[in-house]
């Protein structure tokens, strides 16, 4: 498990990442096409938040 810092780092990118995409209004599968990173990394980017609540 990622040390407090890190995961604050994290969640801030996962939840800008996501904010952007929606704004742009742009799918998971948009992103992968343009970049060329799969959709499962893209997706898992953006959940981080949502993991580490869980698992807390």
């Amino acid at each position: 498990m990622p040390k407090f810092g890190n995961l604050i780092i994290m969640q801030t990118i996962g939840t800008t990442f996501k904010n952007i995409r929606e704004e742009r209004n742009l799918l998971l599968e948009d992103l992968t096409k343009k970049t060329g990173i799969s959709k499962a990394v893209l997706s898992r980017i953006e959940m981080v938040n949502d993991c580490q609540l869980e698992n807390r």
